[in-house]
């Protein structure tokens, strides 16, 4: 099996912008207020780490979009200088890239105007089995080696965002049936103590329903802090 063994999703007429992660309106030329991110970090501390973990995060992105898209790959070293090659290799040895029954989508972007809240969904694809995945990227340093829960409580919320937008955002026409979710945790530690070639990490699976409350929840919680704030 190999990748488009499916039509792709149709794009909607949306944008993100790089630099700040900005989701953008084509229909009326407007910028929506806030992002799933942000909603999600709303009341972590701000990140005070080096910058060189969002821009290698941004370019290993890239590598998942072109790969998803049938594009060209990108150099595995980032237009900051970054050298991205452990977790491009890491990626690049991912199994769905094989096994999937088709790419579904990929850098999908995605609003609910209403809301003024944008998200961009990393990949949605058809596995083996025929199941729907909204799959969810995150690069992590060689010494993370498994995930962990309150990440995984983070990343439902995350996952039920997107959902939420796929589904009933801007332009969804229906949106998509997905069977489950799942972070895809990738780093450069390319073999182990045995030099066992070691595999992306991956979380369980998260049910749609249960991350779509937890979002809810979230997004609640933040509206109600939102207004103490202004």
């Amino acid at each position: 099996m190999g990748l488009l063994k499916e039509p792709m999703l149709r794009e909607r007429p949306f944008l993100m912008r790089d630099e700040d992660h900005r989701y953008f309106d084509l229909r009326t030329g407007r910028w929506m207020q806030v992002s799933v991110t942000a909603v999600i970090n709303w009341f972590e501390p701000p990140y005070d780490g080096p910058p060189e973990a969002g821009w290698r995060g941004d370019h290993v992105h890239r590598l998942m979009e072109a790969k998803a898209k049938g594009n060209p790959e990108p150099e595995p070293i980032s237009p900051e200088g970054i050298d991205c090659s452990g977790w491009f290799d890491k990626l690049q040895s991912a199994e769905f890239w094989q096994s999937n029954q088709g790419i579904l989508a990929s850098e999908y972007t995605c609003i609910d105007s209403r809301l003024s809240l944008g998200g961009q969904i990393d990949l949605i694809f058809k596995d083996a089995d025929g199941r729907i995945c909204l799959c969810d990227l995150k690069t992590k340093g060689a010494s993370y080696t498994y995930c962990k829960p309150e990440d995984q409580i983070k990343w439902q919320k995350q996952a039920g965002g997107y959902l939420r937008l796929l589904q009933n955002g801007d332009d969804a026409r229906g949106g998509l049936q997905v069977d489950y979710c799942q972070t895809l945790v990738i780093t450069p530690k390319a073999c182990d103590s045995k030099k066992r070639k070691l595999k992306p990490i991956y979380s369980t699976e998260y049910k749609p329903d249960e991350c779509v409350a937890a979002w809810d929840q979230c997004w609640a919680d933040y509206v109600a802090a939102a207004r103490t704030s202004f």
